[in-house]
């Protein structure tokens, strides 16, 4: 996948793109560095293909944060407090402190979204037909995002797009599906390649979202809080 950067360097974020059910990687090599709560986890999933996901996932995850952190992928310690945000604690990575992280996966697919000095929100959807786009849009849509919705030529296409830019605002905050997407509007999506702004709750906020092609048929954002993020995408592959 060719890498793609913006000029503005304010933050710095890198994007990690995944298949969890392809070869290599073998869920076996991955198994080795998780912890024995991840292994534990994964022996709990009766489906093959999800406990594959998982692990492989898992194993993805430790692997890039041990790169950033400079350390062994089973140093890597990820934490969740509470509902909250997982991050890392412990080694600092190259930014002088741990690095921030997201993660989002649909069906086979993962990207890993790693922020050296910034935080750091990430989503991704496969393109498909909605069983029902007019609800989620009440549900998930502030009222000046209608008309753009209403107009669309494949309204399934520009909800995904828009729930994705939403998510990975509310994930990179902390609050992931507890909090109101309605009350997230992103500027919509355009030609230009810069960050787009955020308004939280009709107030300006220092978040801006990029759009995100992590593989043909999917969509997906990134966010930070930074205007002028620097934007780094590659394809992941076992080392």
């Amino acid at each position: 996948m060719r890498e793609r950067s913006s000029d503005s360097v304010r933050a710095r974020v890198r994007v990690w793109v995944a298949r969890l059910d392809e070869e290599p990687p073998t869920p076996a090599a991955l198994a080795a560095v998780l912890t024995d709560e991840e292994r534990h986890r994964a022996a709990a999933i009766a489906s093959a293909v999800q406990r594959r996901r998982f692990v492989v996932g898992r194993g993805v995850l430790r692997a890039l944060l041990a790169a950033a952190m400079r350390c062994p992928p089973q140093e890597v310690a990820i934490v969740r407090p509470g509902h909250g945000k997982p991050t890392v604690v412990g080694r600092a990575g190259a930014a002088g402190r741990p690095p921030q992280f997201n993660v989002s996966h649909s069906e086979g697919l993962l990207v890993v979204a790693i922020g050296a000095d910034t935080g750091v929100g990430v989503d991704i959807e496969r393109l498909r037909r909605l069983r029902d786009p007019e609800a989620l849009a009440a549900r998930v849509l502030a009222p000046e995002e209608r008309a753009a919705f209403d107009g669309a030529p494949d309204r399934d296409a520009a909800l995904l797009e828009r729930w994705t830019g939403k998510e990975a605002v509310l994930k990179g905050l902390g609050d992931g599906l507890a909090g109101d997407p309605a009350a997230v509007v992103v500027d919509a999506v355009g030609p230009d390649p810069r960050a787009r702004a955020v308004r939280i709750g009709g107030v300006g906020s220092p978040w801006h979202v990029r759009s995100l092609t992590p593989a043909p048929g999917y969509v997906g954002a990134v966010a930070a809080p930074c205007p002028g993020f620097s934007l780094q995408v590659r394809s992941w592959t076992a080392p």
